[in-house]
Protein backbone atom coordinates (compact mmCIF):
# COMPACT_ATOMS: atom_id res chain seq x y z
CA UNK A 1 0.00 0.00 0.00
CA UNK A 2 1.25 3.25 -0.83
CA UNK A 3 2.72 5.76 1.93
CA UNK A 4 0.22 8.73 1.07
CA UNK A 5 -2.80 5.82 1.78
CA UNK A 6 -2.27 5.48 5.24
CA UNK A 7 -2.46 9.58 6.02
CA UNK A 8 -5.31 10.34 8.12
CA UNK A 9 -5.97 13.71 6.23
CA UNK A 10 -5.52 11.31 3.01
CA UNK A 11 -9.26 12.56 1.27
CA UNK A 12 -10.62 10.65 -2.10
CA UNK A 13 -9.55 14.15 -3.96
CA UNK A 14 -5.84 13.33 -3.00
CA UNK A 15 -6.07 9.73 -4.12
CA UNK A 16 -7.16 10.61 -7.20
CA UNK A 17 -5.08 13.51 -8.15
CA UNK A 18 -1.96 11.04 -6.74
CA UNK A 19 -3.53 8.41 -9.41
CA UNK A 20 -3.98 11.13 -11.88
CA UNK A 21 -0.42 12.75 -11.53
CA UNK A 22 1.23 9.75 -11.11
CA UNK A 23 -0.08 8.37 -14.77
CA UNK A 24 -2.15 11.42 -17.09
CA UNK A 25 -1.98 9.17 -20.56
CA UNK A 26 -4.18 6.61 -18.83
CA UNK A 27 -8.03 6.79 -20.18
CA UNK A 28 -9.53 7.11 -16.57
CA UNK A 29 -13.06 7.93 -18.43
CA UNK A 30 -14.91 7.47 -21.36
CA UNK A 31 -18.27 9.06 -22.38
CA UNK A 32 -21.05 9.11 -25.62
CA UNK A 33 -22.09 11.70 -28.11
CA UNK A 34 -25.19 12.63 -29.01
CA UNK A 35 -24.32 9.64 -32.01
CA UNK A 36 -22.79 6.73 -29.36
CA UNK A 37 -19.61 7.60 -30.29
CA UNK A 38 -17.34 7.22 -27.64
CA UNK A 39 -14.34 9.31 -26.63
CA UNK A 40 -11.51 8.60 -23.67
CA UNK A 41 -10.93 11.16 -21.39
CA UNK A 42 -7.03 10.87 -20.60
CA UNK A 43 -5.97 11.54 -15.81
CA UNK A 44 -4.53 14.25 -17.84
CA UNK A 45 -7.61 16.09 -19.55
CA UNK A 46 -9.51 15.10 -16.50
CA UNK A 47 -7.68 16.56 -14.15
CA UNK A 48 -7.71 19.89 -16.28
CA UNK A 49 -11.12 19.47 -16.30
CA UNK A 50 -11.60 19.60 -12.79
CA UNK A 51 -8.96 22.60 -12.41
CA UNK A 52 -10.73 24.58 -14.86
CA UNK A 53 -14.62 24.02 -13.27
CA UNK A 54 -13.12 24.62 -9.81
CA UNK A 55 -11.52 28.44 -10.90
CA UNK A 56 -15.39 28.65 -12.40
CA UNK A 57 -17.27 27.53 -9.73
CA UNK A 58 -14.41 30.21 -7.54
CA UNK A 59 -14.95 33.16 -9.78
CA UNK A 60 -19.10 32.37 -9.38
CA UNK A 61 -18.67 32.63 -5.87
CA UNK A 62 -18.73 29.49 -4.85
CA UNK A 63 -16.68 28.99 -1.48
CA UNK A 64 -15.57 26.10 1.18
CA UNK A 65 -18.84 25.46 2.99
CA UNK A 66 -21.33 26.23 0.54
CA UNK A 67 -23.94 23.36 -0.57
CA UNK A 68 -24.06 22.93 -4.57
CA UNK A 69 -26.84 20.95 -5.74
CA UNK A 70 -26.53 18.87 -8.85
CA UNK A 71 -29.41 17.97 -11.35
CA UNK A 72 -28.01 15.97 -14.32
CA UNK A 73 -28.35 12.80 -15.98
CA UNK A 74 -25.48 10.14 -15.01
CA UNK A 75 -22.49 11.73 -17.54
CA UNK A 76 -19.04 12.58 -17.24
CA UNK A 77 -19.21 15.71 -16.65
CA UNK A 78 -21.46 15.17 -13.36
CA UNK A 79 -18.36 13.59 -12.25
CA UNK A 80 -16.04 16.56 -12.89
CA UNK A 81 -18.64 18.63 -11.96
CA UNK A 82 -18.56 16.93 -8.52
CA UNK A 83 -14.78 16.75 -7.78
CA UNK A 84 -14.86 20.38 -8.86
CA UNK A 85 -17.29 21.21 -6.32
CA UNK A 86 -15.48 19.17 -3.60
CA UNK A 87 -12.13 20.75 -4.60
CA UNK A 88 -13.01 24.28 -3.61
CA UNK A 89 -14.43 22.63 -0.45
CA UNK A 90 -17.86 22.92 -0.86
CA UNK A 91 -20.29 20.47 -0.28
CA UNK A 92 -22.14 18.37 -3.32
Amino acid sequence: MPESLADDTTTVLDLIDERWQGDPDAVVMRHADDDDVWTDVTAAEARALVRLTAKGLIARGVAAGDKVALMSRTRYEWTILDLAIMSVGAIP
